[in-house]
């Protein structure tokens, strides 16, 4: 029996979150926004409970150099109100989130549209 290890878990639960809907303020699969994606796929595959809103996640997780990201790090992104939408680091380059037009999706970090906002990379201790 192969153990998978945390990022596998993490990946695996996100990966079932693909193509719902967002929906702001929605918390379930019939639709969700960026915050809740990253906390219940936390809770569904580590038992991690982290806090509902993004700004409350930014505050209660670690800053980490962009040197140092890696999988399942979380990626906060600000507008001129500051923190405005969270997704999770997925892969080289990538990250996945909660898409106010497209739902639940996997985007590039270093291409199109992301790559041009302000950016934050946190950790879960």
């Amino acid at each position: 029996i192969k153990k998978l290890n945390l990022n596998e878990l993490l990946l695996n639960e996100a990966d079932t979150w693909k193509g719902v809907k967002y929906v702001w303020g929605g918390t379930t699969r019939k639709g969700v926004d960026c915050s809740a994606f990253v906390r219940n796929v936390y809770k569904n595959s580590l038992n991690i409970s982290l806090p509902r809103t993004s700004r409350q996640q930014y505050n209660n997780t670690c800053l980490v150099e962009p040197t140092n990201k890696r999988v399942g790090d979380l990626v906060f992104f600000f507008n001129s109100k500051g923190v405005h939408h969270v997704g999770i680091i997925y892969g080289e380059g990538k990250f996945i989130h909660a898409s106010s037009s497209r739902g639940v999706r996997v985007d590039s970090l270093e291409e199109g549209y992301w790559s041009k906002k302000k950016k934050s990379y946190h950790r879960i201790i």
